[in-house]
């Protein structure tokens, strides 16, 4: 029996992330975990071009402060234009992952954000270190 979640999204917003879900989980099966961040998100952008996904890689944004613009941040991707996803390459979770994101959607003006982050952790049944992918979909944010 599939589990089933009531959601706010629109319908296209919806299709699109669980594309980009199937994504990621083809990368992660291909990769495994131990590589730099750099090398998922370099695989993640074959993969959606090769799915016919639109994306922008690592887009620069603005940060206004006081009226004065601050450049130097980066997305590492939006997708559909409607999608920020963020990818990480760590052995845990930090909520600073989420602020990060959060941050990112008030200055890029998109509502919809995926979390993904590649991580390994140690089995203890097996006694083997196994990777993972952790999806976090659209996290409640304030402004």
């Amino acid at each position: 029996m599939a589990l089933s979640i009531a959601s706010t999204l629109p319908e296209d917003t919806e299709t699109l992330i669980r594309r980009v879900i199937g994504c990621a989980l083809e990368v992660h099966r291909r990769l495994g975990s131990g590589f730099l961040e750099k090398i998922y998100l370099r695989a993640m952008c074959i993969e959606l071009d090769a799915a016919s996904i639109p994306f922008e890689c690592e887009r620069s944004i603005t940060v206004t402060y006081r009226d004065v613009p601050i450049s130097g941040q980066r997305v590492d991707l939006i997708v559909g234009n409607a999608v920020v996803l963020e990818l990480k390459a760590t052995s845990k979770t930090d909520p600073i992952f989420q602020a990060k994101l959060i941050s990112y959607l008030r200055t890029t003006g998109l509502v919809d954000q995926l979390q993904l982050v590649v991580a390994k952790g140690w089995h203890q049944a097996s006694g083997r270190v196994k990777s993972f992918v952790f999806v976090v979909a659209n996290p409640s944010c304030s402004s």
